[in-house]
């Protein structure tokens, strides 16, 4: 086991009281902090006086030398964005790995899943939808294939989840509303966060729906 350990955990600004016990047991125990300002410092009571504290990992590489100090050392990662999405995050710890740092992820609760539960707004309802599609528009960079995958999914069963919006919102209510004919309760959380679950039981309109996609949907 290397004596150098790096843990990764998720967190959405401003949501450090939803990070888990086991989370905040890392932190008591690190022996350095990377991480934007604005998380970095709602965390600072929670690490040891002596703990380092940087901003991104190229400020970090400046400390990584310290390691031969001590005979074992902790760095904790918090990595901003929602829990769901973990690319970014794996290729960091390829990184730690690749300098022989033992790795681990602690997920915290997504934003999606925290803001739909404290307005008591399920993802998932029995008998209704099983499932939920998320889709963050800014990671998206074909608008026409946008408009196509939010069509299939507005065709489905599943809740859906739209992130980032921005100037395709409207847009993208119109393709969802055209397709599901409001049978689905629509329920905008913030201004780029939208969730929509359906409201009553129609499979058999839902899974007909999807072969009448117009191929309008796949342009903009």
């Amino acid at each position: 086991m290397s004596p150098m350990k790096a843990i990764f955990i998720h967190m959405t600004a401003g949501a450090a009281d939803l990070l888990p016990l086991k989370a905040v047991n890392a932190l008591l125990n690190a022996d350095m902090l990377i991480g934007e300002a604005v998380l970095t410092e709602v965390l600072k009571e929670f690490v040891p006086h002596n703990c380092i504290i940087a901003e991104d990992l190229r400020e970090a590489t400046g400390f990584f030398s310290f390691s031969g100090m001590k005979s074992s050392v902790q760095l904790v990662r918090i990595s901003p964005g929602d829990a769901i999405s973990t690319e970014g995050l794996l290729k960091e710890v390829e990184f730690f790995e690749m300098a022989g740092y033992e790795t681990e992820i602690i997920p915290g609760v997504s934003r999606i899943q925290a803001q739909a539960a404290m307005r008591r707004f399920p993802l998932t309802r029995r008998g209704l939808s099983h499932s939920f599609w998320v889709a963050d528009i800014k990671e998206m960079h074909s608008p026409s294939r946008l408009f196509r995958d939010t069509a299939l999914a507005a065709a489905s069963t599943a809740t859906l989840v739209l992130r980032n919006t921005g100037m395709y919102k409207e847009r993208l209510l119109e393709i969802i509303g055209q397709v599901r004919k409001g049978e689905d309760a629509l329920t905008i959380m913030e201004d780029d966060l939208i969730i929509m679950t359906r409201k009553e039981q129609n499979g058999t309109q839902s899974l007909s729906a999807t072969q009448n996609i117009p191929e309008s949907y796949g342009t903009i």
